[in-house]
C-alpha cells in the first residue's frame, strides 16, 4: 500500500533524483527568480527537501528532510522564518527520520510530525512540539509500529494527527487528539482504513480525513464514510481546506488507464462533487483558499523523447467552475522539481517542495 509520504517520496525525491541526472544548476534553482506573481524564497541548503509549511500570525515554519548518504539517509529539517529569511533550527533527532507535516498552534507552539525509522523493520510516530526556546520530542501514542503524515492545530487548542499504525495486529488509519498532555485515540470507524492523508479540523465534531483510498467524517464520537468517494483506490486526496464551513476543497490524484491525473473536489455544505481540472498528466498535493480562490500545487509529468519522465512544479487556480494551470514560482528550465505544501498566511500564499537537489519555498504577496 502506498502512504502519504511514500506519495510524496515517489514524486519529490524521485523528481530531485531526476535533476541530478540532469545537470542541473542548483544555485541558479535557489535563486530570486520567481514566476508570475511569486517570489522566490532561498533556503540556501543542498540535499534537502520540504514537504510542507504552514503559516499564521504566529510564524511561518517549515519541514521536510536533509538527505544524507545519496539519498539512502535523512534527518529532520525545521526551518523558521525570521527577518526576512529561512531559519535552521536545531532538534534533537539523530536517527534516520523524516518531517512530512507542520502546525503553528501558537507563538511558542509548534507541532512537526513525521516518521522515525531508526529500526528499519518497525518505524515509529515521530512528534516534536516548539516552546518557543527549541524542539522535543512528544512521546508518541503506544503502537508497535506507525507514521503520523498531518498535523492539524484545531480552532480549540487542540492539535490533532493523522497517519498508519499497527492497531491489535493490523495495519489502519489513525487519528489522535493531543490534549492536556495525552493523546486521545479517535479510531472508531477507521477499521477498515489504511492511512490517514490529510486532516481537516473544524471543531471537536467536525473533523474530515482523507483517507487511502476514501474520505470520512468525525461527528465527535466516530468517522463514517462519504459515498460518493470510491474505496477502490482509483481516487486519493492528499490536501484538504476550508474556505467556510459550507466551502471545502480537497485535491490529490486520480488513477486512470492513462496514467496518473490531478484530481480536485468541492463540498458545497451538502455533498461532495468533481471539480474539472486539465486533462494533463500531474497530480496534486495541496490546496489552499488565497484573494478568494482556491489554489492548488504538485507535479507535472513530462515524458521526454528517451523515455525519461521529469517532473515539473506545477500550480492550478480555480476559476469559472474548474482549475485552469497558472504560472508556477519559477525555475531553470532544465530544472525538475516539485510543489508539496501550500498555505495561506495572514498576507502571503506560502508553497514549498523541492528543486534540484535543495528545498525550495517561494510566496506570493
Amino acid at each position: 500500500m502506498m502512504k502519504r509520504r511514500d506519495l510524496l517520496a515517489t514524486a519529490g525525491l524521485a523528481g530531485l533524483g531526476l535533476a541530478i541526472h540532469t545537470g542541473t544548476d542548483r544555485a541558479a534553482a535557489l535563486g530570486p527568480a520567481a514566476g508570475r506573481g511569486w517570489t522566490g524564497s532561498p533556503v540556501g541548503l543542498a540535499e534537502t527537501f520540504l514537504d510542507d509549511v504552514d503559516s499564521t500570525r504566529h510564524g511561518t515554519w517549515a519541514v521536510g528532510v536533509t538527505l544524507l548518504e545519496g539519498f539512502q539517509d535523512t534527518r529532520p529539517l525545521t526551518l523558521r522564518w525570521q527577518n526576512g529569511r529561512w531559519a535552521a533550527t536545531p532538534n534533537p533527532v539523530r536517527t534516520h527520520s523524516v518531517l512530512s507535516s507542520v502546525a503553528v498552534a501558537g507563538r511558542d507552539e509548534v507541532w512537526a510530525v513525521g516518521v522515525d525509522y531508526a529500526d528499519p523493520q518497525a518505524p515509529q510516530p515521530l512528534a516534536l512540539r516548539w516552546n518557543g526556546r527549541g524542539w522535543r520530542v512528544v512521546e508518541p501514542p503506544p503502537v508497535p509500529t506507525g507514521a503520523f503524515g498531518n498535523v492539524v492545530a484545531a480552532p480549540d487548542g487542540s492539535v490533532w494527527v493523522a497517519g498508519w499504525a499497527d492497531i491489535d495486529g493490523a495495519e489502519r488509519g489513525v487519528v489522535y487528539r493531543y490534549a492536556d498532555g495525552r493523546w486521545q485515540p479517535l479510531l472508531d470507524g477507521l477499521e477498515q482504513s489504511i492511512n490517514g492523508n490529510a486532516l481537516l479540523v473544524s471543531s471537536a465534531t467536525d473533523a474530515w480525513l482523507a483517507l487511502n483510498p476514501g474520505l470520512v467524517h468525525f461527528n465527535g464520537k466516530s468517522w463514517s464514510p462519504v459515498e460518493e468517494f470510491p474505496a477502490d483506490g482509483s481516487q486519493i486526496l492528499t490536501g484538504l481546506t476550508a474556505a467556510g464551513p459550507d466551502d471545502l476543497w480537497g485535491v490529490g490524484v486520480e488513477h486512470s488507464q492513462s496514467g496518473e491525473r490531478p484530481l480536485a473536489v468541492h463540498y458545497d455544505g451538502g455533498s461532495w462533487s468533481t471539480v474539472a481540472v486539465p486533462e494533463e498528466s500531474a497530480q496534486l498535493y495541496d490546496v489552499a483558499i488565497w484573494d478568494g480562490r482556491a489554489v492548488a500545487v504538485g507535479e507535472r509529468f513530462i515524458e521526454q523523447p528517451d523515455g525519461i519522465v521529469i517532473f515539473k512544479p506545477y500550480v492550478l487556480e480555480h476559476r469559472r467552475q474548474a482549475f485552469v494551470p497558472v504560472d508556477p514560482p519559477k525555475v531553470p528550465a532544465k530544472a525538475t522539481g516539485v510543489l508539496t505544501g501550500l498555505v495561506a498566511g495572514r498576507s502571503r500564499l506560502w508553497t514549498v517542495g523541492g528543486v534540484a537537489e535543495a528545498a525550495f519555498a517561494a510566496y506570493r504577496g
